[in-house]
Parts: structure tokens; C-alpha cells; sequence
């Protein structure tokens, strides 16, 4: 269309800005000395990044375990998983697949470096989720197991 006014480019900048809030609700514009502005995104917009990253990361991986740690953890809590989910054969392939499902569908806490997901409840009613703790940058996973509400802290 042309050289814009200054008043035309302020009105598309303040719009842009509202664009991004609409958007992502992070962002601020910064006016710079000598009259400039700049528009920034700050922390939050940086961690948000972060967790997109991270969903599109494990909906596209496949994490295995490190070294021999596979057929240790599925000889330790197959059998509480195979009983959780009404499976009657259980082999370890299962085991890591079923460890990548929560992976990709569960909910991620940093302060256990994993990822867990509701499966059912205990007898005595206590919410049971399938937990799968990472190590190695959360490159591996170092287990897959089941936990209560409880030990995850969400109680």
C-alpha cells in the first residue's frame, strides 16, 4: 500500500500485540529509548515454547530404556500393570509400548521427571496412575510402574 503514517504503523504494532495476546496472553511491547518499541514474549512465552516442543518431541519418539533396565522393570511390575489393565498375556514389548502410551497421553511433572497417567482404582478406592520416570535429559525412561494419587503428590 505505501509508506505508512506513524500513527498507522503504532495502530499495526498495538494490533499485533493484541493478535499475540489473543494468542499466547504473554507477550508485552517494550518502548526503547529514543522513542522505538519492541515486542517481547518475556519467560512464559519461553517455557510455553518449551512444552510445545516437548508434546510434538514425545508424540513423535519412541524412548526406550537404557541397557538391560527394560527386562529388570517389567520382571518388577508387570504383574501390577497386567492386573490394572485386565490384560491376561503380558510380554515386554507391551511393557514399553504401554510405557510410551503414557508418555504420549499422560501429563508431565518436572519435580518427578516423568510423565503419569490415571488407569483405575485400588480396591480400597485410592486413584491409581502408571508412571514413567525419565532420565538422560528424558531421552530414556528409567521405569514404568504403577503409583497412587498419594505418592505423586497429587493428594
Amino acid at each position: 500500500r505505501g509508506v505508512l503514517t506513524s500513527e498507522e504503523l503504532i495502530a499495526r504494532i498495538h494490533q499485533a500485540q493484541k493478535d499475540f495476546d489473543d494468542f499466547t496472553g504473554l507477550s508485552t511491547i517494550v518502548t526503547l529509548p529514543g522513542g522505538g518499541m519492541v515486542m517481547k514474549g518475556g519467560l512464559k512465552l519461553a517455557a510455553r515454547v518449551l512444552q510445545i516442543r516437548r508434546v510434538a518431541t514425545r508424540a513423535s519418539n519412541f524412548l526406550k530404556f537404557g541397557g538391560d533396565e527394560a527386562v529388570v522393570h517389567f520382571g518388577k511390575h508387570a504383574d501390577q500393570i497386567m492386573k490394572i489393565t485386565g490384560k491376561t498375556a503380558y510380554n515386554l514389548k507391551n511393557y514399553v509400548d504401554d510405557a510410551n502410551w503414557i508418555i504420549r497421553n499422560g501429563t508431565y511433572s518436572s519435580k518427578l521427571n516423568g510423565y503419569y497417567h490415571y488407569m483405575g482404582n485400588a480396591a480400597k478406592g485410592e486413584s491409581l496412575f502408571g508412571f514413567v520416570g525419565l532420565k538422560n535429559g528424558g531421552s530414556t525412561i528409567s521405569t514404568f510402574h504403577i503409583k497412587t494419587a498419594t505418592q505423586l503428590g497429587l493428594r
